[in-house]
């Protein structure tokens, strides 16, 4: 698996306001992988990414796959091409896994049992999370609703977590808590099953 991966600001793997951290950022987070984000609108800071995106797409005619299975196919069949028979004019007509065999060797693999719900409660925890409030007293974070107390309607309040106690603080603008929440959603089934309603919006 990589150190880093870098990203753009937009979904699955962001959110432009950083209202929230979307799931599969979490998943990443947890398997000790580093997220460093593009800046706003500059695609080109990640331009053999996104040129590789749009010829896998072409390779793998995804647009004809009826199921995720025949989609999966399509792409591992696109990569076995672009790395083991595409042959690379610049380097005398040899492939990539010719040229970087390394990397077949690679010990640094997917393995679930390394995931770490501690880098996913620290990285949550440095967040500020702002939402404005609903007429009916309620907040919206990870596809959840809770409600607050009276007196607090169509203003915004402040929510950050505790990752020692696991808990949502609720906070109002002048600092005062207001309420906590135990967090029952940022879970470690619920991330590795991608099971996390994500809802960007802060009402």
């Amino acid at each position: 698996m990589p150190k880093t991966i870098r990203l753009d600001n937009g979904q699955p793997f962001a959110v432009t306001d950083r209202s929230s951290v979307p799931i599969l950022s979490l998943w990443l987070i947890g398997l000790g992988i580093n997220i460093h984000y593009n800046r706003p609108y500059t695609p080109q800071e990640n331009a053999k990414v996104e040129r590789n995106q749009g010829t896998t797409a072409k390779w793998s005619d995804y647009s004809k796959c009826l199921n995720y299975q025949q989609l999966q196919k399509a792409l591992d069949d696109a990569c076995t091409i672009q790395r083991e028979k595409y042959p690379l004019v610049r380097f005398n007509h040899k492939t990539r896994k010719e040229l970087f065999p390394a990397l077949y060797s690679n010990s640094n693999v997917y393995k679930p049992e390394m995931f770490s719900m501690e880098n996913v409660l620290k990285v949550i925890a440095k967040g500020t999370y702002v939402r404005r409030v609903s007429k009916n007293n309620q907040i919206s974070f990870y596809g959840i609703q809770p409600s607050i107390s009276k007196g607090y309607a169509h203003q915004d309040v402040i929510i950050n977590l505790d990752a020692h106690k696991n808990h949502w603080i609720v906070f109002s603008n002048n600092g005062n808590i207001i309420t906590e929440i135990q967090n029952s959603i940022i879970t470690y089934e619920n991330i590795m099953n991608l099971a996390i309603c994500q809802r960007t919006s802060k009402t």
